[in-house]
């Protein structure tokens, strides 16, 4: 399966050339700003930033594509722990069907003796 390099293929995040033409201050005012007003709201990406400037600009874009897979897999991790959460909370719908089962053959056998 190819993928494109070029981009991070998850909603909201930012291309590579504009991170790269951030680092180089090749983005214009606004761009930047946008750029780094998303850093503020996502910490992953502002350590990821960081990290980068802090890199050889050569090895910049196999940094990236090592960022990219290390997002993908914690965007998994985070979806596969919120649906087995959703499962894992259903104990108490259990307990109440049981309860309810409980009262209504209590009910029924008092109705059952008084009448």
């Amino acid at each position: 399966m190819e993928h494109n390099k070029s981009k991070i293929p998850i909603q909201g995040t930012v291309e590579q050339e504009k991170l790269l033409q951030y680092l180089n201050d090749q983005l214009s005012h606004s761009e930047s700003h946008q750029l780094e007003s998303d850093m503020e709201s996502d910490p992953f990406m502002a350590e990821a930033m960081e990290g980068l400037e802090q890199v050889d600009n050569n090895k910049i874009p196999e940094v990236i594509d090592q960022l990219n897979i290390s997002l993908r897999k914690e965007i998994k991790a985070k979806k596969r722990k919120k649906r087995n959460q959703i499962f894992s909370n259903q104990h108490w719908v259990y307990f109440a069907v049981i309860l309810i089962l409980i009262l209504l053959i209590i009910s029924y056998l008092v109705m059952k003796k008084m009448g």
